[in-house]
């Protein structure tokens, strides 16, 4: 889909609504989790979604953060699927073993339908076990951001 960017503003130019529609509308939800996750070789929810209401032809940007993993030395997969686990975005990342903590992002860019849309985290390992930490001060979050007209 082409980008429609803004027109210059100049002194003395009416502000139209067509113009406004096209700026960013900002946070549309924002999921935390302050506890850890296992995970294993069977994908499973992290336990982050958000529901928001989608307003078509208009960009969103899901962003992960997962403040910190551990794991077996093993290939880790973190996704956002739909409610029904229908992959929209993955990413894959190594695990060098026991001790040797990473932290996670995820971020893509979509188009939505109109109406209702949930998105959740789901994660696996390619063999053994890992952790997904989170608490109090190491928060993991999702968030969803229209960030413009489409």
């Amino acid at each position: 889909m082409a980008i429609n960017p803004n027109t210059t503003f100049v002194a003395g130019a009416i502000l139209t609504a067509a113009q406004q529609n096209r700026l960013p509308f900002g946070v549309m939800q924002y999921a935390t989790k302050t506890t850890n996750t296992n995970t294993t070789t069977t994908e499973a929810d992290v336990g982050l979604s958000v529901t928001f209401t989608a307003i078509a032809n208009r960009y969103y940007r899901y962003t992960v953060f997962i403040p910190s993993s551990d794991g077996d030395a093993n290939q880790a997969t973190l996704k956002v699927t739909d409610s029904s686990n229908v992959n929209k975005y993955t990413i894959r990342f190594d695990q060098d073993g026991p001790a040797q903590f990473n932290f996670v992002t995820l971020s893509y860019i979509s188009t939505e339908s109109a109406g209702s849309v949930t998105r959740k985290v789901r994660a696996s390992t390619s063999t053994g076990g890992g952790v997904l930490y989170g608490d109090a001060t190491n928060v993991m979050w999702f968030a969803v951001e229209d960030i413009g007209g489409a």
